[in-house]
């Protein structure tokens, strides 16, 4: 139940245990949103160590990669045009 709204919301889970540690991750994201960012970064390097230093521009870069080669050209001009120097817009 959230103290401030008084609304309720499933967790979608019948273990106690489980909906302790929801409850707990879901206060902590509140009250510490700088460490949640943190975990979320040790998460995903745990699944891809490349994703802590992947940059906009690369995953632009795969997405036009793909596809057929009418829309990988369409795409390769759209991501020239907003891509000014190094940053992308």
């Amino acid at each position: 139940m959230r103290t401030a709204t008084g609304q309720q919301k499933s967790l979608l889970t019948r273990d106690e245990a489980e909906a302790q540690r929801i409850v707990q991750a879901k206060n902590d994201a509140v009250k510490l949103p700088q460490m949640n960012l943190v975990m979320a970064k040790t998460y995903l390097s745990a699944q891809d160590p490349k994703m802590i230093t992947r940059t906009w521009a690369d995953v632009m870069e795969r997405f036009c990669d793909r596809n057929n080669p009418n829309t990988r050209m369409r795409h390769g001009l759209t991501l020239r045009v907003i891509i000014v120097g190094n940053t992308l817009f």
